[in-house]
């Protein structure tokens, strides 16, 4: 977990930058992770005061109550960066990231998108063994489905196929 708490610290950079080139697809992302950025902020705040808690935390740990947001958020982040691969005809791929506990296995979900950026896909590429992909009622309709995994991470994610920005880590279930 300590992986995952430097990626969060040094994606709150990125918010402040473009280093790429703006494509539509990566104004879109830029445009995503900007609307998420009091939330990101809180969730830096509350791992702060977290760290400094009663229970002694390690320092540079990850409290496991905000463990599955900072997972989520660290990974939308990166997506913009190392998870952004163009194809050659010209469609732009966003892969969301999750590693499982083992640092072996992760989830790889991306968001597709075409040269005038309209999403044309949202693929899961890899899910660990031990991870669900399933729909609570009526939810099929509404473009979500949900993540879940047995590993000691213990999260429950909400992905939402028309728009990674309105996804959101739901639950945190201590292994």
């Amino acid at each position: 977990m300590y992986v995952v708490f430097a990626i969060f610290i040094a994606c709150g950079a990125l918010y402040a930058q473009a280093p790429l080139t703006l494509t539509p697809a990566v104004h879109k992302w830029i445009v995503g992770l900007n609307a998420r950025k009091d939330s990101f902020e809180r969730l830096q705040a509350k791992l702060k005061i977290e760290a400094k808690g009663p229970g002694g935390n390690i320092p540079g740990a990850v409290p496991p109550s905000v463990r599955c947001p900072v997972a989520l958020e660290a990974a939308l982040t990166v997506a913009l960066t190392d998870g952004h691969f163009t194809s050659s005809d010209n469609d732009e791929d966003f892969h969301i990231v999750i590693r499982e506990s083992s640092e072996k296995e992760y989830l790889d979900l991306s968001y597709t998108y075409d040269k005038r950026g309209a999403l044309v896909m949202t693929a899961i590429h890899k899910l660990p063994g031990g991870w669900a992909v399933g729909f609570q009622p009526g939810d099929a309709n509404s473009n979500k489905f949900i993540i879940s995994n047995t590993d000691k991470l213990g999260c429950i994610f909400e992905f939402d196929s028309a728009d990674p920005f309105d996804s959101k880590a739901v639950a945190y279930q201590p292994q």
